[in-house]
């Protein structure tokens, strides 16, 4: 992310000159007020050209255009496949028409707006459509889908993002549509998937190529979950998101853990169950979940784990291969933590932990920097975990982390001790980040 604030346009550009000839390949963002402007991958030259100096009320505007142009087709020549979006406008198939003849071998992520998806989705270049974003439209969900349906030239799309609509009935245009069978990612970001629409994708065939299924909000009864985690379907799924579930009053968990032979899972390296009422009965059935065994990414955070979920968590054999696990605002205070830190934790491959919003206090912190388990620890989060000079001056103190190279202490009363503390354990501190390195 690259933050501009500048108020003299020739400034601004002669930074975007600089950012482009750095031959930075990762995306970068520009941003000023009240834009946001993306530089990189996913950045077709003309848009940039066109933003830039639709912003610039500068009388050497064209100047400065003109200027940029060597800069940009240097950085497409190098990135021959740009991936570039194709936004909501009156000419939406003008704009496609325009990218394409520019682009020939461009991916395009097209964001449909439902007066015109049946227009561009006509057109021959649509075929060159990598990622379909349809939340914006908030009217006939399953109409939209209609659309879809109807065309069958859509040989390079691989990911959807629905309709943002409540989805009550099963979704059978979504599920015979030709793209659905290569489809890898699918998501629901600001619509709802119901029991018999979420059963109608996954019990379908064509789920066979998902790699990733995300649902934010999904309202699921238990033959919802039960048709979600029995999918014969789902054998190449590795990302399941099911965040803002809300399980209460359902057996989620149980059916969850009594899908051994389930396909839909046993490949699943991410699980996302952020804010889902996950409590610590519902830690013992995921820990002992055999089917869970390749999980390296694990959230939990918004949820009331408790020093017993902890515990489960951390001394499951299932879950020993984790790398990534959040249980930010989980209310655990020192025993919890300990729990995850002790020498009873099969943790052991694990090089990022987040324990924001916890309290673990300094037996807590003492207990993560001498762990005898988490030895392949990278970056911990400590942020408004209530601390104070003291307990940072601990952790310093106990430490025994070899791997640690980050940890971050934003949202605390940190005083010149806590700098002190860090230099001691090895560790660069930012007193304005409140973020410690570890010294090359």
């Amino acid at each position: 992310m690259y933050d501009s604030k500048h108020k003299d346009w020739s400034s601004l550009f002669g930074d975007v000159r600089s950012l482009l000839a750095s031959h930075e390949d990762d995306a970068n963002t520009i941003s000023g007020d009240p834009w946001s402007l993306p530089v990189g991958r996913d950045t077709r030259r003309d848009s940039l050209l066109s933003a830039l100096t639709s912003e610039s009320r500068s009388s050497n505007a064209d100047r400065h255009r003109a200027e940029l142009v060597p800069y940009l087709d240097d950085y497409f020549q190098r990135h021959p496949r740009p991936v570039f979006d194709v936004y909501g406008s009156d000419d939406a198939s003008g704009a496609l028409a325009t990218q394409s003849e520019h682009h020939p071998y461009a991916l395009f992520s097209l964001r449909v707006e439902a007066s015109w998806i049946d227009e561009v989705l006509s057109r021959a270049d649509a075929s060159k459509i990598h990622t379909l974003d349809m939340s914006p439209i908030t009217g006939d969900g399953y109409a939209a889908l209609d659309v879809l349906a109807r065309h069958g030239h859509l040989d390079e799309l691989r990911s959807i993002t629905l309709p943002g609509v409540d989805f009550d009935r099963p979704l059978d245009a979504l599920t015979r549509a030709k793209a659905f069978s290569h489809v890898t990612h699918l998501q629901v970001t600001t619509g709802t998937l119901r029991t018999a629409s979420m059963a109608s994708i996954v019990d379908a065939p064509g789920a066979a190529s998902l790699v990733s299924l995300s649902c934010t909000r999904p309202i699921l009864d238990d033959d919802g979950f039960a048709a979600l985690f029995a999918s014969e379907h789902l054998a190449a799924l590795r990302v399941l998101s099911l965040r803002f579930a809300d399980t209460r009053g359902s057996d989620a968990f149980d059916i969850l853990a009594r899908a051994t032979g389930s396909t839909a899972l046993l490949g699943l390296t991410h699980l996302d169950l952020q804010r889902t009422f996950f409590e610590k009965k519902a830690a013992a059935l995921l820990a002992s979940a055999p089917q869970l065994a390749s999980l390296e990414h694990l959230n939990l955070d918004y949820n009331a784990l408790s020093t017993k979920g902890a515990q489960s968590i951390a001394r499951s054999g299932v879950l020993s291969n984790l790398e990534v696990l959040d249980v930010s605002s989980n209310g655990l205070g020192a025993s919890g933590v300990q729990a995850l830190a002790d020498k009873k934790s099969a943790l052991s491959a694990l090089t990022h932990l987040n324990l924001f919003g916890n309290k673990p206090g300094m037996k807590g912190v003492v207990a993560l920097a001498s762990s005898p388990s988490l030895t392949n620890l990278r970056h911990l989060s400590l942020e408004s975990c209530e601390l104070d000079d003291g307990d940072v001056a601990a952790f310093a103190d106990a430490m025994e982390l070899p791997a640690l190279e980050r940890i971050e202490l934003r949202g605390q009363q940190l005083g010149s001790n806590t700098e002190l503390a860090m230099i001691k354990a090895g560790l660069s501190y930012d007193k304005a980040t409140k973020v410690a390195l570890r010294t090359p």
